[in-house]
């Protein structure tokens, strides 16, 4: 009974993950507003990194092992930059070159963790 629930809701979730794959792709190649352009490429490459995992693990029983599990995570990793490229697009025009990728989480300045950016 365990496995049908972890099988079904696995399903579910792929399914799921995959009609969020199918929406966004097209988008990534199609859009001329940079934001969306990025945002839809993320959601993208986050929606292929679940799939592929979780056909590697809960469909396909592929052997795992820092390897594998390093590909995946390079695929996270690339999708949190997409993101965080289109959270530094949404920075205001004038404010932006005083901001780049890896530090436009903390936009606005007054919220900043980092005590040099502060303001």
């Amino acid at each position: 009974m365990n496995y049908l629930i972890v099988q079904l809701s696995s399903a579910a979730a792929a399914g799921s993950m995959l009609l969020v794959l199918w929406a966004y792709l097209p988008l990534a190649w199609r859009l001329h507003d940079p934001l969306g352009r990025v945002l839809a490429a993320a959601a993208t490459v986050l929606a292929l990194a679940y799939l592929l995992r979780s056909a590697a693990w809960d469909w396909a029983h592929l052997p795992s092992g820092p390897t594998v599990n390093a590909v995946f995570n390079l695929l996270i990793v690339l999708a949190a930059y997409l993101f965080l490229r289109g959270r530094l697009l949404t920075i205001p025009e004038p404010e932006r070159s005083h901001w780049r990728w890896w530090t436009a989480w903390a936009h606005p300045a007054s919220r900043c963790l980092i005590p040099w950016r502060r303001k």
